[in-house]
């Protein structure tokens, strides 16, 4: 698969055999799973412990400071060494390392397509335990910095819900939650495509061709914010954007929990 965004298993396997790679193993506070089996020298990255430390949000997005002290904590550099991000299970949640990773500022990042499940499935090689990685700090090798900015804040989102539901801009909001979920409560004027249309039966992610198909199908070819509960999936959905070449794309990071609270209080 040759992608920006997508590296497959053989291409990963490859980049291994031939030099430093940084392997990351995100997900939502999977340890166990982690410990019994991951990727060789992968590096654990709990999402719910890589957030904002002082936002009422459950997993609003870490400043600068904060995000590069769990760099330096978990030992994920940012010095030009190619990364890789995987989910234990497809790439629904590698989304939010990867963005993060992007944003501030890490240029040669994939997230490998199928996940773990999909390496352990082909007979590759994986290990028990944790990653200790080295002591010491090279202030070079952990150059973070805003790069990457396609967040959306809740005042903009508003004001484009509103321009939507007016008939005055032609942007769409998509939430890739489930119709279960997405029926309980969304943005106002948000479109519903669950990121669950994008993957094959072994939860590898569908062609350009065909992802572009259903978002322009769903969505058309215009501006995207992408949302979803938390602003994790969102993430996902701004990759599969980024993907099929979607040019005009951006994420609200706050999502459904930050309008709900912020429309209750208004």
């Amino acid at each position: 698969m040759e992608s920006r965004v997508f590296i497959s298993t053989a291409e990963l396997q490859t980049l291994l055999e031939s030099g430093p790679v940084q392997i990351i193993d995100s997900g939502l506070g999977h340890k166990e799973a982690y410990l019994q089996a991951h990727i060789p020298n992968a590096i654990f990255f709990n999402i719910p412990e890589i957030k904002s430390k002082t936002s009422d949000l459950s997993l609003d997005f870490p400043s600068l400071g904060e995000f590069r002290q769990y760099m330096i904590e978990r030992g994920v550099k940012n010095n030009g060494t190619p990364t890789v991000v995987y989910f234990q299970h497809g790439m629904i949640m590698a989304g939010r390392a990867w963005y993060l990773l992007k944003h501030y500022g890490l240029a040669d990042v994939r997230i490998l397509d199928g996940g773990l499940s999909k390496w352990v499935g082909e007979g590759r090689p994986v290990e028990k335990g944790e990653r200790v990685h080295e002591q010491g700090v090279n202030e070079n090798d952990y150059n973070y910095h805003e790069a990457l900015n396609c967040r959306v804040m809740f005042e903009e989102v508003e004001r484009l819900s509103d321009g939507i539901e007016s008939g005055q801009n032609n942007s769409k909001i998509w939430d890739l939650r489930p119709p279960e979920h997405f029926n309980m409560g969304t943005v106002k004027a948000a479109v519903n495509l669950p990121i669950g249309m994008f993957f094959n039966q072994d939860m590898t992610v569908k062609s350009k061709d065909e992802v572009r198909e259903i978002i322009r199908a769903r969505l058309g070819d215009v501006p995207i914010v992408a949302t979803c509960t938390k602003g994790v999936l969102a993430c996902s959905g701004l990759a599969l954007l980024e993907y099929c070449g979607h040019q005009e794309r951006k994420i609200y990071t706050g999502s459904f929990e930050e309008w709900s609270k912020k429309k209750l209080v208004s």
